[in-house]
């Protein structure tokens, strides 16, 4: 009997979980959004921000072909749509996105 309670406890604590996870993540793009609402690019540092990645570590994925980058002459940016797919992706799950700006 003990068994079959904590399978369901933890099968509960798991769905909770997702749940509440999903919802962070859905009020973080829709917070991104309101904030970068007229920007199709955005820089290095604004990725940053947004994925709450490194520059280096985005200039390592970047290079790696795990996410993509345009160039602007020797400025790399980021399209905002790829951001926010690759993190629905589950890659990231933005940290602050109210300094996303």
């Amino acid at each position: 009997m003990a068994g079959v309670v904590t399978v369901l406890l933890e099968s509960e604590i798991r769905s909770v979980v997702r749940e509440e996870l999903q919802q962070t993540v859905d009020e973080a793009i829709l917070e991104i959004t309101r904030l970068i609402q007229h920007k199709e690019y955005v820089t290095n540092q604004e990725a940053s921000e947004i994925t709450g990645r490194s520059i280096r570590t985005l200039d390592h994925l970047r290079k790696s072909g795990q996410i993509d980058s345009y160039m602007n002459g020797n400025r790399v940016l980021f399209k905002y749509a790829d951001l926010i797919s690759w993190i629905k992706l589950g890659h990231v799950v933005a940290t602050n996105p109210s300094t996303a700006a």
